[in-house]
């Protein structure tokens, strides 16, 4: 493991682990934390299912982690590079356990992970608490080399027996999913055009547009999918690039991704945003089918729960195919919904990942950072697992810890929070 890092210990939040900060887990780390899940699984057989969001970070750090599943004896199903919906679907569908390694290029958040148990239910900060510290420990062990001979103590009665190893190309039967619960493909052609799709998302859309032998084929033309970068970051503050792809392609409307395909947000023709209740407004679906975010989070409760800003596009498509919709530009069939105060752009981030309020927070800190609320949410104190709150220090900003007793208060160097034991101010107040 870099010998920076932070112990695995310190990047636990709810469902998972985010590895942020300046020295984040390096692949050493990654294999370990595959062991502790293949030993946390215990005695169940099903296989895992794993996927990543197709970026090189997380393609490099997954496949670390199906090494260290495949060496607890654990068959994995590599499915690759997938949305996280994606794969969410998938671990519906075959009602196996799920492991989803995304990245991203903000906030210093560069590897995250996330694990379901079978049925889609997210394990509890305590599951991944106990893993982490089990992966902690494998470390701990013996140097990086011989790391995998702590694998019996994971419960594999014979370390050399290995798991098998299963590559599987879901792309199009995604698609296929897609096209069905929205309704598709739509009748009219259009020219979308397109920004901020990660790899993934690019090869979904692809997949669309071919049919690919498994589902009929969409009669789009999709435009500017070429910025499908692989460093391409998850947030969105200026729309400029849509809006000039828009004009100069003469497209029907524009969407943009947050990189993973989570959350989007949508243009009409003219390059206008049209708020996440106008798009709800006009998809007209039963109240139960779908629930949305005003930043954009829209999560279908036919697809395992899934949050998929692309679900939420093609269902669109087929909708300006009705009557009352046809042949109208998306700018005069749009309904008249403002934007809500100081979100002119929907700002876009990975999905947050899900954590029990403790029902005594402060109303809000007196001094903001800049951190956004997806991020706040997973911060702690790696010294004592407690809250944050943004401080003014003596030499710049801090993130306190919300603990007196422990009372460190940790850097932030260039936006990026130095979440380091050794490298916290202590209060003069804690104990």
């Amino acid at each position: 493991m870099n010998s920076a890092s932070a112990p695995i210990s310190a990047s636990v939040v709810a469902g998972g682990l985010a590895s942020r900060g300046p020295h984040p887990l390096d692949a050493t780390a990654w294999y370990a934390v595959g062991l502790a899940i293949g030993g946390h699984l215990g005695s169940s057989t099903e296989p895992v299912i794993v996927g990543n969001d197709g970026r090189a970070a997380a393609a490099m750090d997954g496949d670390a982690l199906v090494r260290g599943l495949l060496d607890a004896g654990r068959d994995v199903v590599d499915l690759g590079g997938l949305t996280a919906d994606g794969l969410r679907f998938c671990a519906g569908a075959y009602g196996s356990p799920a492991v989803f390694v995304g990245s991203s290029s903000r906030y210093a958040v560069d590897v995250t992970v996330t694990v379901w148990g079978p049925g889609v239910t997210p394990w509890s900060e305590a599951d991944v608490a106990a893993l982490a510290e089990l992966a902690d420990s494998v470390l701990a062990n013996g140097d990086d080399a011989v790391v995998g001979d702590a694998v019996p103590a994971l419960g594999n009665a014979d370390a050399k027996a290995t798991g098998r190893h299963t590559r599987r190309e879901v792309t199009s039967e995604y698609a296929a999913f897609l096209t069905l619960i929205s309704g598709g493909p739509c009748r009219h052609p259009r020219t979308v055009a397109v920004d901020a799709a990660g790899p993934a998302v690019a090869r979904l859309l692809d997949a669309l547009v071919t049919g690919d032998g498994v589902a009929p084929a969409w009669p789009l033309r999709w435009v500017g999918v070429d910025r499908a970068l692989d460093d391409l970051p998850d947030g969105y503050a200026d729309l400029h690039r849509l809006r000039e792809s828009i004009a100069r392609e003469r497209a029907d409307l524009g969407v943009a991704f947050d990189g993973d395909g989570d959350q989007i947000v949508v243009l009409d023709e003219r390059g206008g945003v049209l708020p996440p209740a106008a798009v709800v407004d006009l998809l007209a679906l039963p109240v139960d089918r779908l629930k949305v975010s005003d930043g954009g989070d829209y999560r279908w409760a036919e697809a395992w729960g899934s949050v998929s800003g692309l679900t939420a596009l093609l269902h669109l498509l087929v909708a300006l195919d009705r009557s009352d919709l046809a042949g109208r530009p998306l700018s005069e069939s749009r309904p008249a919904y403002p934007m809500k105060e100081n979100t002119l752009v929907p700002e876009l981030s990975p999905e947050p990942i899900a954590t029990t309020p403790s029902g005594d927070e402060p109303a809000g800190p007196a001094v903001d950072h800049g951190l956004q609320p997806w991020m706040r949410s997973l911060l702690r104190c790696p010294a004592c697992r407690a809250e944050l709150r943004d401080e003014d220090g003596p030499q710049g900003p801090e993130l306190a810890c919300g603990d007196a007793d422990c009372g460190r208060n940790y850097p932030i160097v260039d936006g990026i929070p130095v979440l380091l034991v050794d490298q916290a101010r202590v209060r003069a107040e804690a104990n």
